[in-house]
């Protein structure tokens, strides 16, 4: 991977770490310890190495309201680290990477996450989970 194929990482580092990039291509990747299939009608999960696997693929219109939603949104208005106002033991730590438009900015979050990053992360996870679902269609 190099950093101009790079969209979006965020990285979660909690109990159990975790991540999803998307590539400016569209193809959506995570970073996950567990195998998730549907079978039988229910969620099934199994262990597995973590690394990073092909999750998704989002659309041309997909990669545009991820890219608007960065614009307009006031990611880059960020500082590159946001803590909270007392400390927190065994809180998550985030980290977003974000290039778009040529502009690279990188945030790190201890124990909160700021609205701008809670409607980023929701997002992602809308655009992704709709990416699925179609991969998923018969």
């Amino acid at each position: 991977m190099t950093e101009a194929e790079l969209m979006v990482e965020l990285m979660v580092y909690t109990k159990r770490t975790w991540g999803t990039r998307v590539f400016v291509d569209g193809r959506v990747d995570e970073y996950t310890d567990e195998e998730v299939r549907f079978e039988d009608g229910q969620f099934k999960t199994r262990p597995v190495p973590l690394e990073w696997r092909p999750l998704a693929h989002l659309t041309a219109v997909e990669l545009a309201a991820l890219k608007q939603q960065i614009r307009d949104g006031g990611y880059f208005d960020l500082p590159e680290e946001v803590k909270p106002d007392r400390p927190i033991m065994d809180g998550t730590t985030t980290t977003w990477k974000v290039v778009v438009d040529g502009t690279r900015h990188e945030v790190t979050t201890k124990g909160m996450e700021p609205p701008v990053l809670a409607s980023l992360r929701t997002t992602l996870q809308k655009l992704t989970a709709e990416a699925l679902r179609r991969s998923n269609q018969p």
